[in-house]
């Protein structure tokens, strides 16, 4: 949902329900990082000989290269880059949890350089060194290489996020107010950012405490006054309530279990 139809919701008077029931559990997309970390076999792979349609580890990044058996068929594209580039390769890793391999990136000189600085600093990441790994990607988030700067700008969205979080647990509305001032009022904000913050806004404006929800509700409310254009105008045919009524009955089943613990 864009950041517009997020703060529509807030100018509609119904947000407690509609806007926390649409991110229940929501999280930002998984990013490559994450998935090493979750990971206990991360290789490189090229072309196999024997079947130039397949894959075949050719280096271990963590792990060995015993039993390594990379289920997928390469893909046109990366067959013609492979061919024509002898040092490039695909980045796989193996899901600790379910076992599966999954491929996470191409790989030539430049991202190689940068899966290398990873690597290195994974051990220190899985103890929540998460100052370090904000800042590495920080310093990426205009890169000329586009894969790099994609996977830059998805590692800072998620530091966004989760940083919102957890200052809302920790300080409540102080935080409510402060996310706003700092992040929605505030032009140079990367817009991808601003929803983020709206939408860890919004799961807490359900669970968190009474001056918290009304502190949220009414921050983002002022968005909305301080920025009307982000809320798209409502159309005439449906009338408010009817847009309540709708919207209670299509979360009711998905948040009934979020009410009875915020009660």
């Amino acid at each position: 949902m864009r950041l517009a139809g997020l703060l529509s919701i807030f100018a509609a008077g119904f947000a407690p329900l509609a806007l926390a029931c649409g991110f229940h559990g929501y999280t930002p997309q998984e990013t490559a990082v994450e998935r090493m970390l979750a990971s206990d076999h991360i290789v490189l792979a090229r072309l196999s000989e024997d079947d130039r349609f397949r894959f075949k580890a050719v280096e271990a990044l963590e792990g060995g290269l015993e039993n390594v058996d990379i289920p997928y068929l390469v893909d046109s594209a990366s067959r013609r880059r492979l061919a024509a580039n002898s040092d490039d390769a695909v980045l796989f890793a193996r899901d600790g949890s379910d076992g599966e391999w999954r491929r996470l990136a191409y790989v030539d000189a430049e991202y190689r350089a940068l899966i290398d600085k990873v690597v290195a600093r994974l051990p220190d990441w899985e103890l929540s060194d998460d100052a370090d790994r904000y800042q590495m990607f920080a310093d990426l988030h205009d890169h000329p290489d586009r894969d790099i700067r994609t996977l830059a700008l998805l590692e800072l969205d998620r530091a966004d996020y989760g940083y919102a979080t957890a200052w809302l647990e920790f300080d409540g509305a102080e935080a409510a107010r402060a996310l706003a001032d700092g992040y929605l009022k505030t032009p140079t904000t990367r817009p991808k950012a601003r929803e983020l913050i709206v939408e860890a806004m919004a799961i807490h404006s359900l669970s968190g405490d009474e001056a918290t929800r009304n502190a949220i509700g009414a921050e983002l409310k002022a968005a909305v006054a301080e920025a009307p254009h982000r809320a798209p105008r409502r159309r005439a045919s449906v009338r408010p309530a009817q847009r309540l009524e709708t919207t209670r009955c299509a979360c009711r089943s998905a948040c009934a279990k979020s009410d009875q613990i915020s009660r």
